[in-house]
């Protein structure tokens, strides 16, 4: 199951939102490896995203203002901080979920499962959303 191809067009618009605002506070941060990876994500839900291709230019820009190489930019997070993402989305949207703010918690764990299409307890709480809805 392919949760990008499962959003409606509105889902899918608060979610690109969502990972350029993440990326410009990574990019803020100057953690350029995610920042890019948030900005890289826009185009699993929106191919021609203009403005993501916007940002990714600008972060190389700042990354060649720091005199550091555009080759030193991967193309993809490292295992270990996608993790550590995943873990955030995780316990933000069990926080979320415990204060029944529900439409967030669905947008967060949808996040999470772009990042881990395979994490089983996010897809377990992100399927009891659908069976609700269903209902």
């Amino acid at each position: 199951v392919k949760i990008a191809e499962e959003m409606n067009g509105e889902e899918k618009k608060n979610l690109v939102e969502q990972l350029i605002i993440d990326g410009d506070r990574y990019l803020r941060g100057k953690n350029y490896n995610l920042a890019n990876a948030s900005y890289e994500s826009v185009f699993l839900l929106d191919p021609n995203h203009v403005e993501a291709s916007k940002r990714i230019d600008r972060l190389k820009r700042h990354m060649v203002k720091e005199g550091k190489s555009e080759t030193e930019l991967v193309a993809r997070v490292y295992d270990s901080e996608i993790d550590i993402r995943v873990r955030e989305y995780l316990e933000q949207a069990k926080r979320l979920l415990e204060e029944k703010r529900w439409s967030q918690a669905r947008f967060t764990l949808q996040k999470l499962l772009l990042l881990n299409p395979l994490h089983e307890e996010a897809r377990k709480l992100y399927e009891g959303f659908e069976q609700e809805r269903r209902v």
